[in-house]
């Protein structure tokens, strides 16, 4: 599942799909939509809290 998210997420989760969530030219850039749709989906896969889902991030991205 990680290396399809991986390979696939943004094919997946396409910015024109989310497009009207997020104000362009406003505050600070946020995180690739591509990015917080697969956490979630990992996140709900493994049965994580946000917290916890943050935690695993941060460690796998190390």
């Amino acid at each position: 599942m990680f290396a399809f998210l991986a390979a696939h997420r943004r094919e997946l989760f396409p910015d024109e799909l989310f497009a009207d969530l997020f104000a362009a030219g406003r505050g600070r850039p946020s995180v690739p939509v591509e990015v917080v749709a697969s956490v979630l989906v990992l996140q709900t896969l493994h049965g994580l809290s946000d917290r916890e889902a943050v935690e695993a991030l941060t460690f796998d991205l190390r």
